[in-house]
């Protein structure tokens, strides 16, 4: 479906430790409001109620919490991890920070990233660098169902407003193999100059689609500008997306089948080899297919010997794939069956075994990738496609917790930045609809908390290694992850599903080496523990990092506020063992080293004097916002309207991905 599905996010937990939530002064065009708590956001007024009801992205609908897990998991265990990686059976191979990743749609470029290379979207670079600085890069992915129909042109229409650099083209009428009418999505070398100055700025780099819609005559003009003018910022190109339901959705005759898709995926990729415009090679993403149960699957391709027949043109294997579907209640008639109840997807969606079960299929596509020395990639991913499900998919647990938890499975995986239809639910983060983007700010959901989680828990160094530790008689309420880094054990990563509502709170008693493994003991005199909170599982807004948020809706500018809140916990120097407890619902970062979590230095920043509007600001003190950025405290970009903080765009995240990393570390991981 649609591509724009962007951060990997991590699990919802509830606020372990009672504070003061900050809050900032809403102004509008009505005037001065109330101070409203971050993590809730100004009320709407009955006008902007009834306007964003239109808007599944910025809905407020908050499910009832589950019923308790029976029997009820224990409330406390213990965790005995082995002090070197070489030690422990079943553990991952090493993951980079920036597992998880963003994917936009191409046709809204413009309101994500930015007008063209000199007006950048702020704070779309403050959610990137945010990440960057934990994880040690980002990865962004630009395409989706409008990659296919994109087209390089020298100038865009007259008609099209000043500073963009996409623009609709002519509808483009059946021919070829296509038997559906599309439009144009047109686009000049600016939108990628565009994407080298976020590079320069963020250390970003990016995945970009060539089209094929038409490989008859193909068009590879961006694989050949974007080598000239990014350069290594391209990690990949993705040729085709979800070429398995082209027949179905009339971009393919219905008798189009695996082979000519194959055959067609040799066309293009026989023309990149020879094109000398092309410098790099060998880094194509495919066959990003979206499962089996539309046309082709993952079993098929590897069948047909996909890998090794394109094993010098391939870098990435990928799939783009979503636990449920929501189509039945965007196409009624369109085939898909009964609309599900969202309330009774949630616990379906909810907990360890919901992420397992998402990765279960794609086991076999993962070892084809690895035998054969190419990544595997969750190209696309969410709760549901067509949209989500309104109050499932931007929720504290599934987009938080179970996003932190997935992605510390196996493979990396972009979630969902920003959509081409903003009653998209399931973004990590949202610009305002264009007729408020005057005066408000941008939304950030769970999936970006889960996205930092994720970022921190792997760490900048490219060698985390992630073992599930098959927690509390390997409960589905209670998973926990030991990653090793550089051979060592340097952090535990908990989580805990329960509702403050119907669970309980639990302490995990933790021990490095020992008597009992047959080895030193290597358990520290204390450890540092950041929390992700929130009130409940199905919370979307109050949601907090180490006792930092990036606010409620419209009020974000891309940063986090808030003083940061890093636990010392003392540890046991007797019985050489540390207690944490985790709260529900809730995650736990431990940090084993108190080096690790030190802080590194402020990179440089860069603030912006260009103003749009002169409506709406948030007042929050620029020193806590200048040094908020956790774990790693950075300075990070501001925006300026007159001196205060206020900035129009969109990214979205998804918050899944966390349980994906962790995980990422090895699909010989014990319970995979």
């Amino acid at each position: 479906m649609s591509s724009i599905r962007a951060l990997s996010l991590l699990l919802l937990l509830c606020a372990p430790l009672s504070r003061a939530a900050p809050a900032v002064t809403v102004y509008d065009i009505w005037g001065a409001q109330a101070e409203a708590e971050l993590g809730q956001g100004p009320l709407a007024t009955p006008e902007e109620a009834a306007f964003l009801a239109q808007y599944g992205a910025y809905n407020s609908v908050q499910l009832k919490v589950p019923p308790a897990a029976v029997p009820a998991p224990a409330t406390s265990f213990a965790l005995a991890l082995h002090a070197a990686a070489g030690s422990v059976p079943g553990i991952g191979p090493a993951t980079r920070g920036d597992l998880l990743g963003f994917s936009v749609e191409m046709s809204v470029v413009g309101s994500v990233v930015g007008r063209n290379s000199s007006l950048l979207q702020v704070p779309f670079l403050n959610l990137l660098a945010s990440v960057a600085n934990r994880g040690g890069g980002v990865r962004v992915r630009l395409g989706g169902n409008t990659q296919e129909y994109a087209t390089l042109v020298d100038a865009l229409p007259p008609t099209t407003a000043v500073g963009s650099v996409t623009a609709k083209g002519p509808v483009v009428f059946p021919a070829g193999p296509q038997t559906v009418e599309s439009k144009e999505l047109l686009y000049t070398t600016e939108m990628l100059k565009m994407l080298q100055a976020v590079s320069t700025l963020t250390g970003a780099k990016w995945f970009l689609g060539i089209p094929f819609n038409d490989t008859a005559n193909p068009r590879l003009q961006i694989a050949e500008q974007a080598d000239a003018i990014l350069g290594n910022n391209v990690v990949g190109y993705q040729v085709g997306n979800e070429p398995d339901l082209f027949a179905g959705h009339g971009r393919r005759p219905a008798t189009w089948t695996i082979q000519n898709y194959l055959t067609e995926f040799k066309t293009i990729t026989d023309m990149i080899r020879a094109n000398p415009k092309i410098t790099s090679k060998g880094n194509i993403v495919g066959p990003s297919i979206q499962g089996s149960k539309h046309g082709f699957g993952i079993a098929d391709v590897l069948a047909a010997g996909y890998v090794q027949a394109f094993a010098d043109d391939l870098s990435i294997v990928s799939i783009e794939h979503y636990a449920q579907s929501n189509c039945a209640a965007v196409f009624p008639n369109g085939g898909f069956g009964p609309m599900l109840d969202p309330q009774t997807i949630l616990p379906l969606i909810s907990g360890h075994g919901a992420a397992q079960g998402v990765l279960a299929p794609f086991l076999p596509g993962v070892a084809a990738a690895r035998a054969a020395g190419k990544q595997f990639m969750m190209f696309e991913t969410n709760t549901a496609s067509c949209g989500g499900f309104g109050g499932v998919s931007g929720a504290h647990l599934h987009m938080g917790g179970q996003n932190a938890s997935y992605n510390v499975r196996t493979v990396p995986a972009l979630s969902s930045c920003a959509e081409a239809d903003r009653a998209a639910r399931r973004t990590a983060v949202h610009p305002p609809p264009t007729n408020m983007s005057s005066f408000k700010q941008w939304t950030v959901g769970a999936p970006m908390y889960a996205t930092l989680f994720s970022a921190e828990a792997l760490g900048p160094t490219g060698s985390a290694q992630v073992v599930d530790l098959a927690a509390n008689l390997a409960s589905n309420s209670t998973p926990a992850y030991a990653i090793y880094e550089n051979g060592a054990a340097a952090r535990v990563a908990l989580f805990n599903y329960q509702d403050a509502s119907n669970g309980a709170a639990y302490t995990a008693t933790i021990s490095v080496g020992g008597a009992t493994l047959g080895e030193s003991n290597a358990t520290p005199s204390s450890v540092r523990v950041k929390y992700l909170v929130a009130p409940s599982i199905t919370e979307k807004e109050q949601i907090s990092w180490a006792n930092q948020t990036f606010g409620g809706r419209f009020s974000s500018d891309g940063r986090l506020a808030g003083t940061e809140d890093i636990v010392t916990v003392p540890c046991d120097t007797t019985a050489h063992t540390c207690t944490i407890t985790v709260p529900a619902p809730g995650a736990a970062l431990v940090f084993l080293s108190s080096a690790d979590s030190a802080g590194a230095s402020a990179t440089q920043t860069f603030a912006t004097s260009v103003t749009t509007k002169v409506f709406a600001t948030a007042s929050i003190d620029p020193t806590s916002l200048a040094h908020s950025n956790g774990q790693r405290p950075t300075e990070l970009l501001g925006t300026s309207q007159g001196g205060a903080n206020t900035e129009e765009g969109v990214a979205a995240a998804f918050w899944e991905g966390v349980m994906w990393l962790f995980l990422r570390a090895g699909l010989t991981c014990r319970d995979c």
